[in-house]
């Protein structure tokens, strides 16, 4: 994740499309430090030809703000849900995952945030949601199961 936000950029953008050679140049020299990108901005070029880079660096700061807040709000769904969904408001966050897919990556990325494995150990398909822990002559050993492997082993009774 980057350290900037579009407040932090918008200034410099802004400055691209001054009359004043000098703000323009002192801009795009700042924008480059900062996300070591040009998009093809030159300072010195006419305006019609500087507007289509300062349109290609309002899209992707635009771009990157989404990202952000896509992220945020996966996060903060994540943090606050205690494992059970809103998968209407979900699929706004995460688009790029398949709907069908969407519960799995979510229930995966919850016991990876709790400290478990994210597959049974036994199918390694299901999550890992039992821990198991056996003493066998070498000490304790754990095991994380879905329910149907733990049930199929009598871990489970019910």
């Amino acid at each position: 994740m980057t350290e900037w936000s579009a407040n932090d950029l918008s200034p410099l953008i802004e400055d691209l499309e001054s009359e004043d050679a000098f703000a323009r140049l002192d801009a795009i020299e700042r924008l480059e430090g900062i996300t070591r990108r040009t998009f093809g901005f030159r300072f010195n070029d006419p305006a019609p030809m500087r507007d289509g880079a300062v349109r290609r660096w309002r899209e992707w700061v635009e771009g990157i703000e989404n990202d952000r807040r896509q992220d945020e709000q996966l996060m903060t769904a994540v943090q606050l849900s205690g494992g059970a969904f809103d998968l209407g408001a979900l699929k706004k966050a995460i688009q790029e995952i398949p709907t069908d897919k969407i519960q799995g990556y979510l229930n995966a990325l919850i016991l990876k945030m709790k400290g478990q494995p994210s597959r049974c150990e036994a199918c390694h398909v299901r999550p890992g949601t039992v821990k198991v822990t056996e003493i066998q002559a070498g000490g304790p050993q754990t095991v994380h199961l879905c329910d149907s492997c733990a049930r199929e082993r009598g871990d489970i009774l019910l």
